[in-house]
């Protein structure tokens, strides 16, 4: 049922799950009464969910969205009925986008970014959209409760009222704005959304600047045809969700290119495909208010051979070998399967920063070691030069730590076991892992990478949160540090934080 208004939520899937491996699901929907069952269900442990447009998913044995799920144990002959989900609908985000003198800018964008990681790296992920009105009204609708970043941009360009005659108008454009009122990323607000409360006349007033010339030119390989031509793109570094990407063609005879662009920071990028072989060249750069000029050299890409190695036991995994580019633009990652004896090619690596993974790995395993030749890039990105010439040794163990447990519970009121446990590498080599405690209080990880570690216990947590780099920061005082030795096991009690427990403040 609608958990606002108490009326039936027709047509919800409801979704019965197995913990078995792999696991089994079995699917059905509300009637119009908001009333849903399954029949000739096997003996086991399961999770119940359910789901519908317009509000959060609800759990079995969760209170809200933030509290960990309950297991559903079913023996032979069991029957549960009386089972009621109540819908959380979600909320929206509205507000005006204008310009400086308060009059509206319809098609603008308006994008809702959430703290997250891409790889290893702090980044900026969208969430959702939503474009102006005649009136300047936007609104982003089916918002989850959390922390959020709001950006506002408007593409185009408007003619400037100061110009002499005969001679070109220059070209003054409107920025991206974050809320509050800067044109910083780094010195944006976070809204702060709640359950059920709409947030509404958060408005942006986007002023207008004067561009600035990016002129440059490109360098070919002496192998490259005479008639080439040369893709050029520009994106602003200030812009999550690749706003304000801009592209050209060069060619020749000079390869010359020249945009109009608002200073700030921007990454450029020019790829050439030539006779099936790739060419590229990655520059950062800070465009002042007088423009600059730049020059690029196309390298070509290269073939990377490598291995993968097991240990510790266990037939080798049909692994795939997956190199992400961390500075490109119009170029995705490239995947290689890994043979049966090992061995592995990625095409098309472009001198530059990788980063590097390697999966599925086995559920007791977990990436060991990673060299380029004898430098360890595990710890890291993959440089890799245009006359590279070593190969890249991934190892991967069978023989990972198991962390055990049991959240323990204090003060008067009592409290079930079960929490979100999140255990937090101290060497951000890999991301934060998650796994619910039982109604006793008792979790289990295995597959840990050998290292130290803090583990949290939270009676409520926005899943959302688990990628944000600062959100445990606060927490560290009420977490357990421990040290995961090569297939050992750990076993460690964590103190339950409470829901709504004050975090310390950060530094």
């Amino acid at each position: 049922m609608n958990h606002a208004t108490s009326e039936p939520v027709r047509r919800a899937m409801v979704t019965l799950s197995t913990l078995d491996v792999p696991p089994l699901e079995a699917l059905t929907f509300t009637g119009s009464d908001g009333s849903f069952g399954f029949t000739n269900v096997p003996p086991g442990r399961y999770r119940l969910h359910v789901e519908r447009d317009g509000f959060q998913q609800a759990w079995f044995g969760a209170s809200t969205p933030n509290r960990p799920p309950a297991l559903l144990r079913l023996a032979a002959g069991d029957v549960r009925s009386g089972i009621t989900f109540r819908l959380r609908p979600l909320g929206a985000i509205s507000g005006a986008v204008l310009d400086a003198d308060g009059d509206p800018l319809p098609g603008a964008e308006v994008k809702l970014l959430k703290a997250n990681y891409a790889g290893r790296k702090p980044t900026y992920a969208t969430l959702t959209h939503a474009l102006s009105d005649q009136r300047g009204h936007y609104r982003l609708t089916e918002v989850l409760p959390g922390s959020y970043i709001l950006m506002a941009s408007q593409s185009g360009s408007l003619p400037s009222p100061e110009f002499t005659a005969g001679q070109a108008s220059p070209v003054r454009s409107y920025g991206v704005q974050f809320y509050r009122e800067t044109e910083r990323l780094s010195a944006a607000v976070p809204v702060q959304f709640v359950a059920g409360k709409d947030l509404e006349d958060i408005d942006f007033h986007l002023p207008s600047r004067y561009a600035a010339p990016l002129r440059g030119r490109v360098r070919l390989p002496a192998e490259a045809a005479e008639d080439a031509q040369v893709q050029i793109t520009v994106s602003a570094q200030e812009a999550p969700g690749v706003a304000q990407q801009i592209s050209r063609t060069a060619s020749k005879p000079d390869y010359a290119f020249t945009m109009e662009l608002l200073p700030g920071p921007y990454l450029v990028a020019a790829r050439l495909v030539d006779s099936g072989q790739e060419y590229q060249a990655v520059e950062r750069i800070e465009l002042p208010a007088g423009g600059r000029e730049i020059s690029l050299q196309l390298e070509r890409g290269i073939e990377l051979s490598g291995r993968v190695e097991m240990e510790g036991g266990g037939a080798g995994a049909p692994f795939r070998v997956t190199a992400t580019p961390r500075e490109a633009l119009n170029r995705g990652a490239v995947v290689a399967e890994v043979k049966p004896d090992g061995s592995f090619t990625l095409p098309d690596m472009m001198p530059g920063a990788w980063e590097v993974s390697v999966d599925p790995i086995p559920a007791e395993g977990y990436v060991k070691g990673m060299w380029l030749g004898r430098d360890d890039v595990l710890n890291g990105e993959m440089v890799l030069a245009a006359n590279n010439r070593a190969t890249l040794r991934i190892v991967v163990s069978m023989r990972g730590g198991i962390v055990t447990g049991k959240v323990t519970t204090s003060g008067a009121t009592p409290r079930l076991g079960r929490a979100f446990v999140l255990l937090a590498p101290a060497d951000k080599l890999a991301q934060n892992a998650v796994e619910y405690a039982d109604d006793a209080g008792h979790f289990e990880f295995e597959g840990v990478r050998p290292g130290r570690y803090r583990i949290y216990a939270f009676e409520e947590m926005d899943p959302q949160a688990v990628g944000d780099p600062g959100f445990l920061k606060p927490f560290e005082q009420s977490s357990e540090t421990l040290e995961v030795p090569e297939g050992g096991r750990v076993t460690k009690d964590v103190p339950l934080i409470p829901a709504n427990a004050p975090a310390a403040p950060r530094n």
